[in-house]
This record gives structure tokens, C-alpha cells and sequence, in this order.
């Protein structure tokens, strides 16, 4: 499944904690600091959840230095604009600007 377009973008809570909540072809992820990998973040893969694992997944290219084929990585997706929503994320969390409430998105978000 390809994403063709990302809905609504928001900053909610959830147990305390800011959370980036996403609505991706009219089905929800929920990005939190602690199921996102910074360094597969900056590598341009992101995790959308379990619920996602049917639905979407990304490869992994061969890396023959460690005799290893190309795998699907279930529930990830490699789409750029999820992945600059979940960076955008990361370093809010971490610079403690997080702020809740919607995130705008530009037009071409929509319809890709």
C-alpha cells in the first residue's frame, strides 16, 4: 500500500506524554517518542504501529558486506512526508516546544 494522502496531522497527549497523531488515508497512527528510532527517522524509515504491519510495509535494501537479502520491514513506510512529520516531532520533543493542538499542512500532503 502506497500512502496517497496524509489528512490531519496533531499534537495530542497521551498518558502525560505529547504524541504526534496522523491520519493517513482515513486510518490513524499514533507516532510516539518511544516506538520511533531517531536514527531510522533520520534514515527515512518510520513506524506507523502493529495495526499498520498489514497494510504497509518498507524495504530494506541487500547489504552483501553482511550477506543479507533485501527484507520488508512491516509497518514502516519510507513516504517523506510522514518521515518530516516524525522528525519535526522528534526534535520538538526534544527542544520541549512540542505544542498541542493541529499542525498545518501544506496542500501537497494531500492527494500525492
Amino acid at each position: 500500500m502506497k500512502i496517497r494522502n496524509i489528512q490531519q496531522a496533531e499534537y495530542i497527549e497521551q498518558q502525560g506524554l505529547p504524541v504526534l497523531r496522523l491520519l493517513i488515508d482515513g486510518k490513524e497512527a499514533i507516532l510516539d517518542t518511544f516506538s520511533l528510532n531517531g536514527t531510522l527517522v533520520q534514515l527515512g524509515y518510520v513506524y506507523l504501529g502493529e495495526e499498520w504491519e498489514k497494510r504497509i510495509s518498507a524495504p530494506l535494501p541487500a547489504d552483501p558486506a553482511d550477506n543479507r537479502g533485501e527484507e520488508q520491514l512491516r509497518g514502516f513506510t519510507t513516504d517523506p512526508r510522514v518521515v518530516a512529520l516524525a522528525s519535526t516531532f522528534l526534535r520538538d520533543v526534544s527542544r520541549g516546544t512540542a505544542r498541542l493542538g493541529p499542525i498545518p499542512l501544506p496542500p501537497s500532503f494531500v492527494g500525492k
